[in-house]
This record gives structure tokens, C-alpha cells and sequence, in this order.
């Protein structure tokens, strides 16, 4: 090596930085040419690994088998910090040895029921009021849908969509006495709890309301340009659909019974005056005022009546709040 190779490698590699003369540190230096530092097998140490010059350091952990085209990097441009797997089919982080997540081109996958997303601190307390509000936790955003300049017949990309599914239950399939299999795991979705409330003596003391969950379908597409006959994008819908029952196919087989929609409106909180209980309440677009027409009620009982006593009431409440009873035979 030349004197002048010499004197440029005496400012690469491992050295104590000086910034701070009562705390030196160890530092793993490169040149400010290419910015860049390979980790790899002694064999590979002619190979051209064929990057471009970095503007900010680069390291490179080559595999063994093909090092010039596989490797991770890793670096940060000033703004962002990068971990990435050229070469590679998936990025993959492991505890003890075991992969907990893999990371692919399109999807994230866990092997456990690991993902949880934890509640931020509580915001301070303050002497004013209302206290602060916390921050959401997770917001979950689609992708726009591609649009399209064709100047023909065109439709633009379909939004980024959303799927939540819970695993399947697990087989039974080798008992030989009995048999039962597991069940699908369930998917929960709860709203927070009010906040107590404790007004000091005779105060007046009212406890936060629970949140709220809504479903809400998205707005169907405005017509903004054509001057022909327009019709506006249909507004999107909401569907609940319960679990069709399991097949029965052998021996003496009884097919298993299809899963329930169920409405649960919760009863009055205890008090010295109980709470009113809840109802499902329809809103105005449910209901229709009365007309004009006479309306014949026959004496025809549904197909599944046993008697023509009315055994209950279904009990509804409109967009008002006002209660309506409508009749339910048995």
C-alpha cells in the first residue's frame, strides 16, 4: 500500500472520537466518498458491489450465497431511517430464535396472537376544565383508489379495503370416542368506559358517557363535470351476516344450527330512580307518516304462529326518541 493510501486510511475504521474530550467514544468510521460500510465473508472481499455513492452512511450485511445482490441495509437520509432487505422475500424479526413477525411486500404476519397496541400515558391532570382529550391510539386509513385520465369510458381504482378475520377453530379430527372442534376465535369491538364523576357535597354529579361506536357507510361519488344524464355513486352499505350452520354429512347427521343476529340494548344503570332502558332506536329514514288508504288487517297468522295471542312486544323507538310497540305472536 502507498504512503498516500496510508494517510487516507488513517481517518477509517475504528477510532475515538474527540468531540468530547470527557467522554470519548468509539466510533466505526467510513470515507466521505462512498459512505459505506459491507460486512462479509473473506472471501467475497473483491467482490463490486455495484451500489451507487451514499450521501449519508450505508451498512451492508451481505449473505453468503449471492453478496452482491443480497443484503440488508441500513441507513438514514437525514429525515427518515431505512431497514431494508434487498434481495430478500420478507423481512423478518425473532425473539430467542423464534419469528414473532414477518414483514412482506404486501402483507404483516404474526405467529402468535402477538399485536397489541397499548394505551399512550393518560394526558395530565389540569386544574381547569374540560380536562385534555387522549390521542387516538390507532387510526387505520385506507388508499385512495388510482384514478384515470383516459379520455374514453373510464372507471377509477377501487379504495384500499379493510379485512378482520378471526382464525378457525382447530380440528378433532383423530378422536376416536368424541369428537368436538375448536371454536373460530372471536372478534370483539368495545367502546370505553365513562368516566366517574364525584361533585364534592352537594354538588351536581353527571358520569362521562360510554363511547360511542358507529358504522358508518361511505358517501356515494359526486357527478362534477358531465353535462349528460348522471347518476350519483350509490352510498355504501352496511351488512351484518351471521355464520352459516356446519354441514352434517355423516352417519345420523344433524346440520348445525346458522348464527344469530343479536340486539342488546342494555339495561338502567341503579340509582334511587332506575335508569330507563335502552332500545333500538330506528332513525327517521325507517319510518313513513300516515296516509290516506284504508288498510284491511286480516285474521291470517304468520306461518310459524302457534295461537293468535300476541306474546310480546317488540319495542322500538324512533328518530325522536318516542316509543312504538309493535306486536310478536308466538
Amino acid at each position: 500500500m502507498a504512503d498516500g493510501d496510508n494517510q487516507r486510511q488513517s481517518m477509517k475504521g475504528f477510532k475515538w472520537t474527540v468531540g468530547n474530550e470527557d467522554v470519548p467514544a468509539l466510533a466505526l468510521l467510513v470515507d466521505n466518498t462512498s459512505r459505506q460500510l459491507h460486512i462479509c465473508e473473506a472471501k467475497d472481499y473483491a467482490t463490486d458491489w455495484a451500489v451507487a455513492v451514499a450521501t449519508n452512511p450505508r451498512v451492508y450485511i451481505h449473505s453468503s450465497t449471492n453478496p452482491a445482490t443480497e443484503y440488508l441495509l441500513m441507513y438514514h437520509d437525514a429525515t427518515n431511517a431505512y431497514i431494508d432487505g434487498v434481495g430478500a422475500t420478507a423481512l423478518k424479526l425473532a425473539i430467542a430464535g423464534t419469528t414473532v413477525i414477518t414483514m412482506a411486500a404486501t402483507s404483516i404476519t404474526t405467529a402468535e396472537a402477538i399485536l397489541v397496541v397499548a394505551a399512550p400515558t393518560a394526558p395530565a391532570s389540569v386544574a381547569s376544565t374540560p380536562g385534555t382529550a387522549a390521542g387516538a391510539v390507532l387510526t387505520v386509513t385506507g388508499a385512495v383508489g388510482g384514478a384515470t385520465s383516459i379520455a374514453t369510458t373510464g372507471v377509477g381504482g377501487v379504495g384500499g379495503g379493510f379485512v378482520l378475520t378471526a382464525g378457525a377453530g382447530g380440528l378433532a379430527a383423530s378422536a376416536a370416542t368424541a369428537s368436538t372442534g375448536g371454536a373460530g376465535g372471536a372478534v370483539a369491538i368495545a367502546s370505553g368506559a365513562g368516566g366517574a364523576a364525584g361533585a364534592t357535597g352537594s354538588g351536581t354529579a353527571t358520569g362521562g358517557a360510554a363511547g360511542a361506536i358507529t358504522l358508518t357507510g361511505g358517501v356515494g361519488g359526486a357527478i362534477a363535470t358531465s353535462t349528460g344524464t348522471n347518476t350519483g355513486g350509490v352510498g355504501g352499505s352496511i351488512t351484518l351476516t351471521s355464520g352459516v350452520g356446519g354441514g352434517g354429512t355423516a352417519g345420523t347427521s344433524t346440520g348445525g344450527a346458522g348464527g344469530d343476529i343479536i340486539l342488546s340494548p342494555a339495561a338502567g344503570g341503579a340509582g334511587d330512580s332506575t335508569g330507563a332502558t335502552g332500545r333500538v332506536k330506528l332513525d327517521t329514514n325507517c319510518w313513513a307518516a300516515n296516509g290516506t288508504a284504508t288498510v284491511t288487517i286480516s285474521n291470517l297468522a304468520p306461518t310459524a304462529a302457534g295461537t293468535a295471542t300476541i306474546g310480546k312486544w317488540f319495542v322500538v323507538k324512533d328518530n325522536a326518541g318516542t316509543e312504538y310497540y309493535i306486536p310478536a305472536w308466538t
